[in-house]
């Protein structure tokens, strides 16, 4: 097993309103969209979608999200055999309100069988699995059982403490991946370096001079539709491209664009596949070296 991703699974409803209300507001829902979502779900995709390959665990509950999960799985060429079934629970399932005109969005999750994601899943197969792991990605899971994961690693660990983020000190890892309101909880942490998504400021490395600028999707002739994902697309992109023997700033920056060709479609899971992310790469950043993404595209 070279690559492994675990976190998060969900079933997304996601309702498109005219605007986010405030507390005690009320707005009109134009459309409702289900999908297949949840960090770990996203990260992954994104990930395999660029590699071609990833193996995955996670929680589910022995219902049709579960079973829809595992068909798009399947068809990225991510392995399975990890993903957990549990009976008594039912598959996490997330409500996303996206404001339609802006592409901002508010998430509410029912985690479900992801409550399972503990330590004492983890067995010695799996661990044994784990010593010959090239990279290892851990999306909103508790931080022990991410510690538990990256301690059987010789590789590139990266956790994505997203809810957890107040705890995650403990988790010995490369890289943490935390939106700017997140990196306050983890500045002072010791050992990883900590990767800072910023919206609209675009991403960086915090404490280094290592910054990339967002990508403006209108001058470029797109609309922004949903900002859902964007994150898991980013730190997705950012694991691939190391996979592929990028550096650092290099794989900010391929981080960065795939997090923005995500926000030009509405699908959580709607990051770039390779041939659509060097299309867009010719697009905004024609000085960029698309030699790691593959050569035989070039």
């Amino acid at each position: 097993m070279d690559y492994l991703i675990t976190g998060t699974l969900n079933y997304d409803i996601t309702l498109f309103v005219t605007s986010i209300p405030k507390p005690g507001g009320e707005t009109k829902v134009t459309r409702i969209k289900r999908a297949l979502g949840g960090k770990g779900g996203n990260v992954a995709s994104a990930f395999a979608k660029i590699v071609g390959k990833a193996s995955f665990l996670g929680a589910l509950g022995d219902d049709e999200a579960a079973r829809l999960h595992l068909n798009y799985f399947k068809g990225l060429n991510v392995n399975t055999d990890y993903v957990k079934i549990f009976k008594d629970v039912e598959s996490g399932t997330s409500y996303v309100v996206v404001d339609e005109k802006s592409g901002e969005n508010m998430i509410i999750s029912y985690p479900g069988a992801n409550s399972k994601l503990t330590p004492e899943i983890i067995d010695e197969k799996l661990l044994n699995e784990l010593q010959n792991t090239k990279i290892v990605v851990a999306a909103n899971v508790v931080p022990e059982f991410a510690q538990k994961v990256f301690s059987a690693s010789k590789g590139v660990k990266i956790y994505i403490p997203a809810t957890h983020v107040k705890n995650s000190c403990q988790v010995n890892a490369d890289y943490f991946i935390v939106n700017e309101s997140e990196s306050e909880h983890v500045k002072e942490c010791k050992g990883p370096k900590i990767i800072r998504t910023l919206g609209k400021k675009g991403a960086e490395i915090f404490g280094e001079r290592v910054h990339v600028e967002a990508v403006n999707l209108e001058k470029l002739g797109m609309k922004p539709q949903s900002s859902a994902g964007a994150g898991d697309a980013f730190a997705g992109a950012f694991a691939a491209a190391l996979a592929l023997g990028y550096g650092e700033e290099d794989s900010l920056k391929l981080a960065n664009y795939a997090a923005a060709y995500k926000v030009a479609h509405e699908d959580p899971r709607g990051s770039p596949s390779k041939e659509d992310l060097i299309k867009f790469l010719r697009q905004v950043d024609p000085k960029f070296n698309l030699e790691g993404l593959s050569a035989s595209l070039v």
